[in-house]
């Protein structure tokens, strides 16, 4: 990548470290670069593995879950503690790669068993879980208001 056009879009999140939107999101960019090279900035010239355009908000309170990183694909809104993201009217479980919470929301509690056994995070923002044991592993969450 030499350099990007927002267009349309409010921001990008860019990923230097890894694909699939996962470690540390670097920078929240919110203006078009056209030119990397012309503006002195080489180092970012092939070093972004993965981006978000216009991240999405959930409603106050809810939380979106993802079956796909980078919030893409498909996804379900939860508004309330599930014990189990398996049952009805979810049948989500073993789906969920990653998620963010609405306004209001400090964060969610994700376990990978139901009835909130083993927690595995409390991040607000997950956006790509490949390569960790909670992908398409989660079973039960909390949202904390």
């Amino acid at each position: 990548m030499a350099g990007y056009d927002i267009g349309k879009f409010n921001d990008i999140i860019v990923f230097y470290q890894n694909q699939y939107c996962t470690g540390r999101n670097d920078e929240i960019l919110n203006y078009s670069w056209t030119c990397f090279e012309r503006d002195g900035i080489t180092w970012y010239i092939n070093s972004i593995k993965s981006i978000i355009v216009s991240k999405p908000q959930p409603p106050a309170g809810c939380v979106w879950l993802f079956d796909d990183h980078c919030l893409l694909g498909n996804k379900i809104e939860v508004c309330q503690d599930v014990a189990d993201i398996n049952a009805a009217p979810y049948l989500f479980g073993n789906k969920i790669s990653s998620y963010i919470a609405g306004p209001g929301v400090q964060g969610v509690f994700v376990y990978d068993e139901v009835n909130f056994v083993k927690p595995f995070t409390a991040a607000k923002e997950f956006y790509g879980m490949y390569g960790k044991a909670i992908n398409k592993n989660i079973k039960s969450l909390k949202i904390v208001k």
